[in-house]
């Protein structure tokens, strides 16, 4: 483990390179030390925003000169700490081109070099204290070569490298001087061209090239494509190999080079930060001063499209190298195999490890394989993942049917058949650089139950009681097994499950309810019959009815189980129930927790009002057995601790003297017991015992060499001692004394129990202890709890564990996840963790959208500046690069002012007073200066009402106008005032408007409405027919208005006569009806008379014989005074073929004045026949009859010795042909009397009825 460790480090040093090509803001620490870990934050921000300048500018086609001064806006945003918490993606900041901006970002970028001590110069006493070291070690480790080709191939490598390394180092390191003088002493215009000019040439350095060719020799190096001799390879190959042929293990490689590397890699980075520095500065010189070319301080000139071209160039060969590199290193020190996966399969969530690159999953289970982020954690350690998070992108893929790839999912199908493999590929992208990284392979296998595999890491999973009655047949005994729900077997089926359980059941604090198992046919019982090195975690049983009855020879019964060896039952708790025995004969062992517990553990096990009880099935019969409300029998150093009983009841009906019962355990034997208690409050409560009174204690009935320890009892203040109560312990066979208090106060403090973490008090009387709650616990330290805008939820990295009072307790697998988890939706979102009602969470946050920049102007104001600015252009989003170099002001403009005098106002138009109004920012202002400030409605004067009127035209509902201004002088009046109409000589209507002023008059005809003729009724008078006008409220008997009449004139008198309305009330079966006549005017009554109710309905005949013809009885109905109704009354219906043997209806239908049908029924019975003899003989009698075949089923023939046929004997012939019987048996010289009838069966609707003629004639006869 530990050199994997090591080699995990020296990949994390080696990959510094991979930052080429990064996007993710780091913003590096501020220190003083020339740590390896500052190296990189620099390095990784300079050679980052080159790279994500580049593509944004080729996004959103930006041109060149625009993208170089965008990589500097970048380095100097992660360098001055201007980074905002959000996901990455933010738009690259640029404005408009200016040398003296990009100076000052430069000299920003290099004071902050030299403020971390991270330039050449403050690190290179460093660097040539470990090049010494370096170089002596090689020197010293070559003597333990022995394949001196190699060694010397690799010599001739190194030392070539090391010479360039040199004299590279140096060059940079040189200018590394100069940019930090030219950009600390304030230096000129000339100065700072020539020193980029220098820089650029290489000028007076040991290296015969130019810039640009310098560290793309340094690239050659470190990708493996430089050649010295016939060795071939990059610097890690080499180093590594060199370290490796002299006995070097990997751990101590990675020691011997570590620094060294670091140190190149990061020179290498800040040589390309340099270079990009030059081609910062050549393009923006060029468009300060306009030029088309750069020429340089020796006379070279350079075009912009060869400044783009060679910078490309450089870039490209960069990122082509740290795809090499971090092949190289994942080749020689990465390992993929074993890594932790989020699994989701029909169980739920758990986390699993990949069993080197494979694993079986189950059809339609979905698997979250480790993000970038998580990779590079598991591969070179958590501190890196900041750093290194967006340089390198992993992703996953399958060309296989069945299988969906969404992101870091993988989704398995369904329908997979068993055994499918699925190949997975795991790529990583550098740049433009995609490798297949490693293979995944993962097999299709069905899991059991509700889910699992029976493992340590995938136990089977039960959820509902059907699973663990499939569960108890034994099919599962040596798996690993996971309760995640509570089961209730009220009303179903239970079993116990059966064989040895070896494995580990997890209840996960769930309840099994009402479990029902008894009978005679077994040796073992209880949930599980016997436990062989099993264990058994934080179960409850509710209400459990555990019983074995009848058999005979040994059982061993028990809540948990009946028997346990080499077992341990660990934080279970049974609440009431029973847990019983009851054999024939033989022997019994009962305990509340396990039967006998045998080498074994019993630790945090309560009981709470369960019933124990061993006894005699019969009575005669002997039983031995040994009782205890946790285990009935302990041996072979069995250890119990922190197990209790809490009431319930301890009955032992067992005679026999050998038989032993304990409030905790019956008999124990080279075994401990410690930190136990009997808590007892049941009043007037009588534990019962047949068998000896030595053998029974509140504690244990029987101990040899049982260890009891720190171990209490409590009987609450007024719980009634009994026999059982009494004694702590029945008979001490051998062994120390036990230490057992009788103590009143039951606190964990006090008991001393304070500190045992699962354990709690109750606030019940007595304060009985229980398990303390359990609870879901969840760590989420290694799991992903930030996500980018947009990024699914992972749970990768979750250790769920149930504890109880925060003391650890288990694992918790499988478990559900429930979120409100929206990638869109910025800010804490809650992550809960269950099983069942059981759940903890955890917070994750979706940090905020990227940015997307744009330039934003607000014009300066008469007296307010304004600026241009870059601010967010996403919806409800505000923010804005608030520095120096990215906001422009503009200047506040002042008033244009427009002076008014002022102008007095008249009815037609208005005045104002004196103001001054801006014509640019539209303000008006009662002073020049423009301090006042004021409104144009404040210094207008309104119109005034000096009118000079028009002619009025006589008008009033017409306004008089003003001459002046055109407005209304005088107001016109809403309508006339008339006066009364009145009639002139000509008989036409007239009226006067008497408003002031006002000519009007108005004048009309009659305005006639006809009115209709209403004639009188018997009670009210009519009207004649007429003409009113409702302009002078007279009345006219013409049309024309002529003649006039009065209202008396038009009064017709009342007639006096009524009009009769007959309204018939029907009679019926229960009531009486009516005929009432009223006036249908005025309602007055004229006329009542009664229609008396029907009384009676009866038929001529009810039952008929059949004669062959067609039966109709005559109806006949009577009222209830008597009188017989007549057929205009009521209509009669009868049933169809009235001729057979059968029963018929009539239906009679009332009418006229009656209501209602009423049904009666008839039958026709069958033809008789006669005896035509009685022939006797010794004690039987022979009778003969006439056959009777028509509309006949059979016969009866009754015979008695009583004439009135009393205890007659019934006798039935179902054949018409037959026409004599045989009565036998019968009493010698005894009279009996015999007759006969015929019968037929018919069906009618649906069912038969059996008709029968009349009896026919009686006959006699006396037997001999």
């Amino acid at each position: 483990m530990r050199k994997e460790r090591i080699k995990r480090r020296i990949v994390s040093i080696f990959l510094v390179v991979c930052m080429t090509v990064g996007t993710i803001s780091v913003a590096p620490k501020e220190t003083k030390a020339a740590d390896v870990m500052s190296m990189f934050d620099i390095a990784g921000t300079m050679v980052r925003a080159g790279k994500s300048a580049m593509d944004q500018a080729k996004k959103d086609n930006w041109s060149f000169v625009d993208a170089i001064g965008g990589t500097f806006k970048c380095i100097g945003k992660e360098l001055m700490g201007l980074n905002e918490d959000e996901s990455p993606g933010s738009t690259v900041i640029v404005n408009e081109i200016d040398l003296s901006g990009v100076e000052a970002q430069l000299a920003e970028i290099q004071t902050k070099l030299l403020n971390s001590e991270l330039t050449l110069t403050k690190l290179q006493g460093t660097i040539e204290s470990n090049m010494t070291s370096i170089s002596k070690e090689l020197k010293e480790i070559k003597t333990a070569i022995t394949d001196e080709a190699k060694m010397t191939r690799y010599q001739s490598y190194l030392s070539d490298y090391w010479t360039y390394y040199k004299n590279f180092t140096s060059a940079v390191n040189s200018y590394d001087e100069d940019i930090s003088s030219v950009y600390t002493n304030n230096s000129s215009s000339e100065v700072i061209k020539n020193t980029y000019d220098r820089m650029y040439a290489l000028k007076g350095k040991n290296i015969i090239s130019d810039y640009e060719t310098a560290i793309e020799t340094m690239g050659l190096y470190l990708c493996g494509d430089y050649s010295v001799g016939d060795c071939t390879g990059s610097l890690v190959d080499i180093l590594c190999e060199y370290y490796t042929l002299a006995g070097y293990s990997d751990a101590e490689v990675a020691a011997a080079v570590k620094d060294f590397v670091a140190q190149t890699y990061y020179t290498y980075s800040l040589a390309h930060y340099y270079y990009m520095s030059i081609v910062l500065y050549q393009t923006t010189y060029m468009a300060k001063e306009k030029l088309t070319v750069y020429k340089l301080e020796d006379g070279t000139l350079l075009d912009l499209g060869l400044i783009k071209t060679h910078f490309v160039s450089v870039l490209g060969k960069y990122e082509k190298t740290t795809t090499r590199v971090f092949y190289d290193l994942n080749k020689h020190f990465s390992s993929l195999d074993g890594l932790e996966v989020s699994y989701k399969g029909p169980a739920g969530y758990l986390p699993r490890n990949m069993q080197g690159s494979r694993m079986d999953v189950e059809p339609g289970a979905a698997i979250t394989l480790p993000d970038s982020t998580s990779l590079l954690a598991a591969y070179f350690g958590s501190k890196y993942v900041k750093m290194f998070g967006g340089i390198c992108e992993y992703s996953y893929d399958s060309s296989s049917d069945g299988v969906t790839v969404i992101g870091d999912k993988i989704v398995f199908g369904s329908d997979l058949e068993e055994g499918t493999e699925i190949p997975v590929n795991i790529y990583c992208t550098v740049g433009d650089q995609k490798m297949l990284f490693h293979t995944y392979t993962f097999t299709c296998k069905a899991g059991s139950l509700a889910g699992g595999y029976g493992t340590f890491e995938y136990p089977v999973v039960i959820k509902t009681e059907e699973q663990f009655v499939k569960f108890s047949g034994g099919y599962w005994n040596d798996s690993y097994v996971s309760l995640a729900a509570d089961l209730d077997f009220e009303d179903k089926y239970f079993d116990s499950v059966s064989g040895q359980f070896s494995g580990v059941f997890y209840g996960n604090g769930h309840t099994i309810a009402n479990a029902e198992i008894g009978g005679c046919t077994y040796s073992e019982l209880g949930l599980f019959k016997e436990l062989s090195g099993g264990i058994v975690q934080d179960l409850i049983l509710k209400n459990p009815n555990i019983q074995i009855a009848g058999n005979s020879g040994l059982c061993y019964v028990g809540g948990i189980a009946g028997k346990a060896s080499s077992s341990k039952i660990q934080r279970c708790e049974i609440i009431d129930g029973i847990v019983s025995a009851s054999p024939n004969s033989g022997y019994a062992c009962v305990g509340g927790i396990v039967g006998e517990l045998r080498g074994s553990q019993l630790e945090g096990c309560i009981t709470r009002n369960l019933g124990v009880h061993v006894g005699e099935s019969g009575s005669g019969s002997s039983v031995s057995g040994d009782l205890g409300g946790i285990a009935g029998y302990v041996t072979s150093n069995s250890k119990i601790k922190y197990c209790g009983k809490e009431d319930g009841l301890i009955w032992s009906s067992c005679t026999a003297s050998e038989s032993y019962t304990g409030g905790l355990v019956g008999q124990g034997h080279y075994s401990n017991m410690d930190d136990c208690w009997s808590f007892v409050t049941n009043e007037g409560r009588t534990d019962q015992f047949k068998h000896s009174g030595y053998n029974h204690g509140s504690i244990a009935g029987y101990c040899n060499e049982l260890k009891i320890k720190t171990t209490y009892v409590y009987n609450g203040e007024t719980a009634k001692e009994t026999n059982y109560n009494m004694i702590f312990v029945g008979t001490l066979r051998q062994g120390r004394e036990p230490e057992i208090s009788y103590v009143k106060d039951f606190t964990l403090s006090n008991l001393g129990y304070e500190y045992v973490g699962m354990l709690t008090n109750s606030e019940e009387p007595g304060h009985p202890i229980r398990l303390a709650p359990i609870q879901v616990t969840v760590d989420s330290q290694n799991a992903k709890t930030t996500f980018y805008y947009g990024q699914d939820l992972i749970t990768n990295g979750l250790a769920v564990r149930l504890t109880r009072r925060g003391a650890f307790n288990s694992r918790l697998i499988p478990y559900d996840v429930t979120t409100d988890y929206s990638s869109t939706e910025p800010g804490r979102h809650e992550v809960t963790i269950s099983t069942g009602d059981i759940k903890s969470g955890y917070d994750v946050l979706v940090a905020r959208k990227p940015h997307t920049y744009v330039v934003t102007r607000k014009e300066a104001t008469c007296t307010e500046a304004g600026y241009e600015r870059y601010e967010c252009q996403d919806t409800e989003c505000d923010d804005y690069i608030n520095d120096k170099v990215n906001v422009k002001v503009l200047e506040a403009t002042g008033h244009a002012m427009f002076h008014k005098e002022a102008a007095a106002e008249t009815c037609k138009e208005t005045g104002n007073k004196e103001y001054w109004h801006c014509l640019s920012c539209d303000k008006y202002f009662l002073d020049e200066a423009g301090k006042q400030e004021t409104t144009l409605q404040d210094v207008t004067i309104p119109v005034n009402d000096n009118h000079t009127p028009a002619k009025d035209d006589g008008d009033c509902t017409t306004p008089v106008m003003c001459e002046v201004c055109g407005r209304v002088a005088i107001a016109a009046s809403k309508a006339h005032a008339w006066s009364e109409w009145t009639l002139d000589e000509d008989g036409r209507h007239i009226r006067k408007c008497t408003n002031d002023g006002c000519e009007k008059t108005d004048e009309i005809d009659h305005v006639l409405e006809h009115k209709a003729e209403v004639p009188a009724t018997c009670v009210d008078a009519g009207v004649k027919e007429y003409w009113y006008c409702s302009v002078c409220d007279r009345n006219f008997t013409d049309k024309e208005g002529t003649n006039e009449v009065t209202s008396e004139a038009l009064v017709i008198p009342a007639t006096e006569k009524h009009t009769g309305k007959t309204t018939v009330t029907k009679a019926t079966m229960k009531n009486s009806g009516k005929i009432v006549v009223k006036c249908s005017v005025c309602g007055k009554l004229i006329s009542s008379k009664a229609i008396p109710k029907i009384a009676s309905i009866t038929l001529s005949s009810t039952d008929h014989t059949y004669n062959g013809n067609v039966r109709k009885p005559v109806v006949t109905v009577k009222d209830s005074t008597g009188k017989k109704l007549g057929s205009t009354a009521y209509t009669l219906t009868y049933s169809a073929g009235r001729k057979y043997v059968g029963s018929y209806t009539v239906t009679i239908r009332f009418k006229g004045n009656y209501s209602g049908t009423v049904t009666k029924t008839f039958t026709i019975k069958p033809k008789t026949t006669s005896i035509s003899g009685v022939a006797a003989a010794k004690n039987q009698l022979t009778i003969k009859w006439a056959k009777q075949s028509v509309q006949t089923t059979g016969y009866q023939l009754q015979y008695s010795t009583s004439s009135t046929f009393a205890g007659a004997k019934t006798v039935t012939i179902a054949k018409t042909a037959t026409t004599s019987y045989t009565a036998s048996k019968l009493l010698a010289k005894k009279k009996y009397y015999v007759r006969i009838r015929t019968y037929k069966k018919v069906s009618q609707n649906g069912t038969t009825k059996t008709y029968y003629s009349n009896w026919s004639s009686t006959k006699s006869a006396t037997t001999k």
